[in-house]
């Protein structure tokens, strides 16, 4: 029994134990001996969660709001078929890992320049949001190893591989009392966690979903002096390198450089901030990015500019409501007084025939040097544009690849990627007339060509052709006739198996491609034509000069926005150029059958206007914005792709005709509740 083993102790510490005769005297009592020394064990420090000011050196930040509120919002506008919860969960594969990320917080970017380095570098860090420091520090135990940097500050992983982030676990402020911070280099993380835990985080978040800014008041504080300093070296450096490089000794060409070095130091000067800021809008759908470009000067071209814009706005004039219906983009503009370009254009036209100098006789050099001088600037008061697909019959389906089919093929692409472009202004078109007639005489003088031929030789078996001439209804037109070559294009063009072949032996396929630029007349204003097919650019001359409502944007739907704007400028476009390409693209692989069913069940074709306003304000701080639109049609024909994409990729793995599918929808989590306030 334990009692008996514990009894020599027992008889060591009672008096009585084991004795029958009386105990002897007591001794007289000693000073009982001193207790033995015990080290001091230091108290934890507690984590330092003391505010953090916004560094002088920040650059950028960015936000993102809300990740979970954004994909239910990306979930809802699309009506996606699946969950983008439950593809993040899948991403992760790790259930813990999940359950400690804190999705309703922001996720966080910053940038800082670095005060040492000598030439613009830069830290950059990003951060999640986690629930608890002690839950992802056991996750962290449990996958790797962990190292204590400072109280509520660890280091995860063990040694870092080239190309590998370093990351750190740390003790957070604002709603999420954790985060996880990482960068590229060991120095960017101990430069930027202070302040991606300490001091964004008590940021109120953004209103919008995704909020960026750059500041670079920074960049311009640490390298304008220098740049301001050595700005009149740049002439001399410019010339010194043209010389020894390109052999270009004229000294306008040097002076450009100069100018345009002397240009960017004052825009340096004046460049304040760059905000963008997007949000998604689920119910409608809709979605809106808005992005301002602020400086604090007006004394740089792009300051005047934005100063001069500010006075010319308003909504689309009458003139663009003439444009084509079927337009698959289109703008207006209200221009600023064009006599700000003089002397750009000038020092332009004297840098080309500096150049052209180094390479050509001085009489041709001379002649494009006044080419380039008489470049038109029209002082129009209004000036709309608007694009649209080719009007060129669709791609046939290639049986056999053949140089002809080859030549065909490129010159139906080249045709499909130019498309139509018209443009209008209230203003006479005398000087791009003339500007085109002489545009062609100069490259058609016989030593240029000569030269070119000379130049050229093994590049080129013939040089593209200009002619100018009458386009109709009063217009010119300059012409330019692009040759094509069957061994040139061959590999450019696939077969309809995929196979690879080389050209036949023999003489290649040769063909011509047209590129026009038309100039006509009408009254007070002037119609610009550009396009790769003659025939289709006189439709569309013929349909804005009669302006007829049910063939002009004036019936077009989704452009309410621009007749009540108050613009500088504004401008739409739509989906169809891009699907129209994939089409082409596939009906001459022989998919054109499947690619059709598709598009023609996209509820609106592709075809609804993505909307966009430019804005500027003037005085000491000139301002720029730019605003972009997405309606609910072009968020339904996005819904429509998604849902077609997946299906054709669900019958391509089962080797299974082309036909309806029934895609499972993942069921989207409901929010979650709110959260009861913290008790004080």
């Amino acid at each position: 029994m334990r009692t008996r083993a514990l009894a020599p102790v027992l008889c060591v510490l009672l008096p009585a134990c084991g004795a029958s005769t009386p105990p002897p005297a007591p001794a007289a009592p000693s000073a009982p001996p001193a207790p033995p020394p015990t080290a001091m064990v230091p108290a934890e420090q507690p984590p330092d969660l003391s505010p953090v000011p916004e560094p002088k050196n920040l650059v950028l930040v960015g936000r993102v709001k809300d990740l979970q509120g954004s994909m239910r919002a990306l979930e809802t506008a699309l009506k996606l078929p699946v969950s983008l919860q439950q593809l993040v969960s899948k991403e992760l594969g790790d259930p813990d890992l999940e359950s400690v990320l804190k999705t309703d917080s922001p996720i966080d970017v910053s940038i800082l320049l670095d005060p040492a380095a000598k030439e613009p570098e830069f830290n950059l860090a990003f951060s999640l949001p986690l629930k608890s420091f002690d839950q992802a520090r056991a996750i962290a135990e449990r996958d790797g190893k962990l190292t204590k940097v400072r109280p509520g500050v660890l280091r995860l992983g063990g040694s870092k591989r080239k190309g590998d982030l370093v990351c750190n676990l740390a003790m957070s402020v604002g709603d999420a009392p954790a985060r996880v911070v990482c960068s590229p280099r060991d120095r960017d993380l101990d430069a930027l966690v202070p302040w991606m835990t300490r001091g964004l985080p008590a940021v109120a978040a953004p209103s919008s979903d995704l909020h960026v800014e750059a500041k670079y008041a920074p960049i311009e504080e640490k390298f304008g002096p220098f740049l301001r300093e050595n700005a009149g070296r740049v002439r001399g450096m410019a010339a010194v390198a043209l010389a020894r490089e390109l052999g270009v000794k004229d000294p306008a060409v040097a002076d450009l450089a100069g100018d345009l070095a002397q240009e960017g130091i004052a825009t340096s000067a004046e460049l304040d901030t760059l905000t963008i800021d997007a949000s998604l809008d689920p119910k409608a759908p809709a979605g809106a990015m808005r992005g301002t470009l602020k400086l604090k000067g007006s004394q740089s071209m792009i300051g005047r500019v934005m100063t001069m814009s500010a006075d010319r706005a308003g909504a689309a004039p009458p003139l663009f409501w003439q444009l084509p219906k079927d337009a698959t983009s289109g703008s207006f503009g209200y221009p600023i007084d064009q006599k700000i370009w003089t002397g750009p254009r000038a020092a332009l036209a004297r840098a080309v025939g500096g150049l052209a100098r180094g390479a050509l006789d001085d009489a041709d050099a001379s002649a494009i040097e006044a080419v380039f001088a008489k470049f038109p600037l029209v002082d129009a008061k209004t000036v709309v544009s608007a694009s649209g697909v080719a009007d060129a019959p669709p791609a046939r389906k290639m049986a056999k690849k053949t140089p002809t089919e080859v030549v065909a093929a490129t010159r139906a692409r080249i045709q499909s990627t130019l498309g139509w472009h018209v443009i209008g202004f209230d203003a006479k078109g005398d000087e791009l007339t003339a500007f085109l007639r002489e545009a062609a005489a100069t490259y058609n003088r016989k030593s240029l060509q000569d030269r070119m031929k000379k130049e050229l030789r093994g590049d080129f078996a013939k040089l593209p052709g200009a002619k100018f001439g009458a386009f109709g209804g009063g217009g010119s037109a300059l012409t330019v006739d692009v040759p094509l070559d069957s061994k040139r294009s061959w590999y450019s063009v696939s077969s309809p198996d995929g196979s690879f072949s080389e050209h036949p032996a023999g003489k290649p396929a040769t063909g011509v491609a047209q590129i026009t630029i038309a100039v006509v007349p009408d009254g007070a204003r002037t119609w610009v034509l550009i396009g790769g097919d003659p025939a289709t650019l006189r439709k569309r001359l013929a349909q804005v000069k009669a302006g007829k409502p049910d063939q002009t944007l004036a019936t077009r739907e989704g452009l309410d926005a621009l007749k009540t704007a108050k613009a500088s400028s504004a401008s739409f476009a739509t989906l169809e150029p891009a699907v129209r390409a994939v089409e082409r693209e596939m009906g001459r692989s022989g998919k054109a059958e499947e690619l059709k069913k598709v598009i023609d069940g996209l509820p609106n074709k592709g075809r609804t206007p993505l909307l966009a306003f430019g804005t500027s304000t003037g005085g000491a701080a000139p301002s720029m914005t730019l605003e972009m639109q997405m309606q609910k049609g072009t968020f339904d024909d996005l819904t429509a792709l998604i849902v077609a994409a997946m299906a054709m990729k669900h019958h391509g793995h089962h080797g299974e005709a082309a036909g309806p599918v029934a895609v499972p929808v993942a069921p989207v989590a409901p929010p979650p509740p709110p959260r009861p306030p913290m008790k004080k």
